[in-house]
């Protein structure tokens, strides 16, 4: 399991969503409860610029620093659109499942997108807003940050020039992981704003 504490700031936010420049950070931190997945192989695909990461999850960190396990039903898969540069460029998914207060529930669950960023270390983070699960309310804004040592870039930056797999075998788990949960209340109205100020632009 990891528990990986980075500083979520509004003007990295700001930034990492609106710069042209890609690989921006979010510096997202989280906030219990938090879900702990294992096992996350990552691939992406440079010429439909399809990114996935698919593992399961382990336990469930609660605001009472609980840990608890999600039993024998536990998925954890995020997709996303981005090109080649490493910017976001078109939708994304999110599904976190885990055996919490009944079997196979639905924690987390998103096919909204709002802000993606990428640093060091084989790290990837995402924003997404919740729209279904019993680990936040609708419209809540939902942080995954994933870091997935089983790949290989130059300064451990990842590329989004060349396709990439970090699973084992096809179809097969990799060596990533990944924390889900809601971030720092201080930045979550500014990741609302921004969803909503992304969605008012697809309207017109």
């Amino acid at each position: 399991m990891i528990r990986m504490k980075c500083a979520l700031s509004a003007a990295a936010l700001v930034a990492a969503a609106a710069a042209s420049a890609a690989g921006a950070p979010l510096n997202l931190v989280s906030v219990n409860p938090d879900v702990a997945s294992i096992g996350v192989a990552v691939s992406y695909n440079a010429t439909t610029q399809t990114f996935t990461a698919s593992g399961r999850t382990q336990n469930l960190l609660l605001p009472s620093l609980v840990s608890v396990p999600l039993g024998n039903v536990r998925q954890f898969l995020l997709t996303a659109i981005i090109d080649n540069n490493g910017n976001l460029a078109g939708p994304g998914s999110l599904t976190v499942r885990g055996d919490y207060n009944v079997s196979d529930e639905l924690l987390f669950s998103s096919n909204t997108i709002s802000a993606f960023g990428f640093s060091a270390f084989n790290k990837f983070e995402f924003v997404f807003i919740q729209q279904a699960g019993s680990l936040a309310p609708v419209g809540t804004p939902i942080g995954t940050i994933l870091v997935e040592a089983g790949l290989s870039f130059a300064g451990g930056v990842p590329d989004f020039y060349s396709s990439f797999d970090s699973a084992f075998f096809p179809g097969g788990p990799g060596t990533g992981n990944a924390d889900t949960f809601v971030p720092a209340p201080a930045s979550a109205g500014l990741v609302v704003g921004l969803g909503a100020m992304s969605a008012r632009r697809r309207r017109r």
